[in-house]
């Protein structure tokens, strides 16, 4: 039997229409759990990351080392340090944000949708109405946990989401289809969804 979470029912609560019954609400399982775009974002990751680091602290030495070159502009400075962070938070910033998400992000099913409901004071919500959903796709992960998605476009292998957002910077961006990311009872859940649709 499905398990009903606490904190996401009372998450997607407000959300739910006048004779809308839940009955299935969970949370993203909250470890880390590599994905398919992770086989081109761990290797350009870490290619980005240390050639940018090392032009960074070429151009930082060269602006403020012993042998000093007044000739370094600052805006050469500015950029290649710019361009190393941005590498740092693809190596392992994003995993410290998805982390962050995932303990903001809430699912549902329905009788009537499949629900997405993310943030606090800023809500953001996804919801698709179940007899409109054409394709249920799952991707399974570790032990029985793996995602669901509610969409006929297929998951993308490059750093673009489906529907155009950079997955280096937020793959746990609900976008305006949602999508079940790493969830646990992922088999279950996904009877549910197949179960809901042939009745509706």
């Amino acid at each position: 039997m499905l398990r009903i979470d606490e904190a996401a029912l009372a998450a997607v609560q407000p959300e739910l229409a006048d004779g809308e019954v839940l009955f299935w609400a969970g949370r993203p399982n909250p470890r880390i759990h590599l994905h398919k775009q992770d086989g081109f974002l761990i290797p350009f990751s870490l290619l980005w990351g240390g050639l940018t680091s090392s032009f960074a602290w070429l151009a930082v030495s060269g602006w403020l080392g012993p042998q000093r070159n007044p000739d370094t502009p600052f805006a050469a400075v500015a950029l290649t340090c710019t361009m190393a962070l941005i590498g740092q938070y693809l190596i392992w910033g994003r995993f410290v944000y998805v982390k962050r998400m995932k303990l903001r992000t809430h699912y549902a099913v329905t009788n009537q949708r499949v629900l997405a409901v993310q943030g606090f004071s800023r809500r953001r919500l996804a919801s698709a109405y179940i007899d409109k959903i054409h394709t249920v796709g799952l991707e399974e992960g570790p032990g029985q946990s793996g995602s669901l998605r509610f969409t006929d476009t297929p998951p993308s292998w490059g750093i673009f989401s489906p529907d155009n957002h950079w997955q280096g910077w937020n793959t746990m961006s609900i976008g305006t289809v949602p999508v079940f990311v790493d969830i646990d009872e992922l088999k279950q859940v996904y009877r549910l969804v197949l179960q809901l649709r042939a009745q509706s």
